[in-house]
């Protein structure tokens, strides 16, 4: 087991939804590597033709104050220039890319590609789903498993502790114990 854990935070549920920021890490069986954060400018979503949706606004709104000021640090850099960041930080090829939904994150992220005329950095069969793998274990395994990200709802600490989650699922697998 392998891959590059994504997360990202956004403005909506949709495809074309604007993308707040990114976090991903690499990872294997025992190791978290090479974190990535790009926090996005909102202003270069809207230029791009992305959207918000009121619901995920008011949902921002209920969260804690440090997820709030997380997307509110300096340094917010261009849709275009965030997602060539991506990838130039990975090495993509043969990649599993790994996500909390694969019907979220990765349809985002590849319209957001799309809108700005950039490069998909991973094949579109490398697609992994992170809430697949929790679902085919038992919920209070998982709890007791689940590794909590530092701030909630940062693109980064989440990545991260869905890394860690998915190696503590697959130490229970490789040992036999589902």
């Amino acid at each position: 087991m392998e891959g590059i854990m994504l997360d990202i935070e956004t403005m909506g549920t949709r495809p074309s939804s604007a993308i707040l920021s990114i976090g991903a890490v690499e990872f294997n069986e025992t190791k978290i590597s090479n974190p990535f954060s790009a926090r996005i400018s909102l202003q270069s979503c809207l230029d791009a033709g992305l959207t918000m949706d009121a619901s995920t606004i008011n949902w921002w709104m209920e969260q804690s104050a440090e997820a709030r000021n997380k997307l509110l640090e300096a340094n917010a850099m261009p849709l275009a220039e965030a997602l060539l960041a991506l990838n130039a930080a990975f090495l993509w090829k043969d990649k599993l890319v790994w996500c909390n939904g694969l019907n979220f994150d990765l349809p985002i992220l590849e319209h957001a590609y799309y809108v700005t005329n950039k490069h998909v950095p991973w094949k579109y069969y490398n697609g992994r789903d992170y809430r697949t793998i929790k679902g085919l274990f038992p919920k209070e395994l998982v709890r007791s498993l689940e590794v909590k990200p530092v701030v909630a709802h940062d693109a980064l600490e989440d990545a991260v502790a869905q890394a860690k989650t998915l190696q503590a699922l697959w130490r229970v697998w490789a040992n036999g114990h589902p």
